[in-house]
C-alpha cells in the first residue's frame, strides 16, 4: 500500500488534477503510517537507551566499588603499620631490663615444629649477636630463652615447655622456689620451694630470682599467683601462677644480648 501511495504520487504531478484527490489521500496514509510507526518503535527505543543507562550505572558502581577497596585497603595497611610500630616501641627501654643490651626481633613462625608447640622463630640470628641460651622477654615478662641459632633466625623455646625451668621469686615476701612450664595455654606451676609456712596468696606477683648462675636476670615478670594448694605429705605449697606475657598473641620480643653465666 505504502508502494503504490508512492508510485501515484510520483505519477501524479501538479497538472493532472484527476489524481489530486488520491495523491492528497495518500499523503494522509503515508503520515498516518509514519506516527504509528513511530508509536510502534517509541517503547522499543525507551528499552534501549534505559538499558544503556543501566549498563552505566552498573560500570560506574563497579568503579566506585573498586575506589572504595583502594581506599580500605590504605587504611588497612596504615592502621597495621601504626600497630606494628607501636608494638616495637613497646620493646624499647623496658624498665626491668633497661641495664641490658638487647635487639628487637619479630615472630616470624610459630609454633617451629607441629610436634612441639613451646617453640617460635624469631627474625634474628648470629648475625645480630644473638647466642643460644639468651633470655627473650616483652615489656610484658619472661618469654623463652634462645635454644638454636642461625646466621638469619633463632628457635624459642618458649616458658610453658615442660623442661623450662626457672629459679623465681615470690615479690610479696621474698621467697625464692623453682617452678616450670606445664605446656600451651596452660599454667606455668611452682612446685618445689614454697614451704608450706610461706606467706603466699592469690594476686601475689613472681619473677625471676636472678641468683648466682641463674639462666635469667633478677626481677623479669613471670606471672601472677592464680591458685595455691598445700601439700602437707610434701611439707610445701604448690602454686600455680597465671603467666605474665599472652604468648598466643606474641609477635615482637628483645632478645637480651647476656650470655647465661657458666
Amino acid at each position: 500500500m505504502v508502494l503504490l501511495s508512492l508510485t501515484v504520487l510520483t505519477i501524479g504531478g501538479k497538472d493532472l488534477p484527476v489524481f489530486g484527490s488520491v495523491r492528497g489521500a495518500a499523503v494522509d496514509l503515508v503520515a498516518g503510517l509514519s506516527e504509528s510507526t513511530r508509536g510502534i518503535t517509541k517503547p522499543v527505543r525507551s528499552w534501549w537507551g534505559g538499558a544503556t543507562e543501566y549498563d552505566d550505572l552498573l560500570a560506574d558502581n563497579k568503579r566506585l566499588q573498586d575506589e572504595v577497596d583502594v581506599l580500605r585497603s590504605k587504611q588497612i595497611r596504615n592502621q597495621t603499620a601504626a600497630a606494628d610500630l607501636q608494638r616495637l616501641q613497646e620493646q624499647l627501654n623496658i624498665p626491668f631490663v633497661s641495664d641490658i643490651p638487647s635487639v628487637i626481633a619479630q615472630v616470624t613462625t610459630g609454633p617451629y615444629s607441629n610436634f612441639d608447640s613451646n617453640t617460635l622463630q624469631v627474625n634474628r640470628g648470629s648475625k645480630d649477636g644473638v647466642k643460644k641460651g639468651m633470655t627473650v622477654v616483652t615489656n610484658a615478662g619472661l618469654v623463652g630463652m634462645i635454644l638454636e641459632v642461625t646466621n638469619e633466625n633463632s628457635i624459642v623455646r618458649l616458658i610453658t615447655d615442660y623442661d623450662f625451668v626457672v629459679g623465681i621469686k615470690i615479690a610479696s615476701d621474698g621467697n625464692y622456689a623453682t617452678g616450670h612450664g606445664t605446656g600451651p595455654e596452660s599454667p606455668f606451676l611452682i612446685d618445689d620451694g614454697i614451704e608450706i609456712t610461706a606467706k603466699v596468696a592469690k594476686g601475689d606477683a613472681v619473677v625471676t630470682s636472678g641468683l648466682e648462675s641463674s639462666a635469667f636476670p633478677a626481677g623479669i615478670p613471670v606471672g601472677i599467683i592464680d591458685k595455691v594448694e598445700q601439700s602437707q605429705a610434701q611439707q610445701t605449697q604448690v602454686v600455680e601462677v597465671k603467666l605474665a606475657v599472652d604468648l598466643v598473641r606474641l609477635n615482637v620480643v628483645s632478645i637480651l644480648l647476656r650470655e647465661r653465666p657458666a
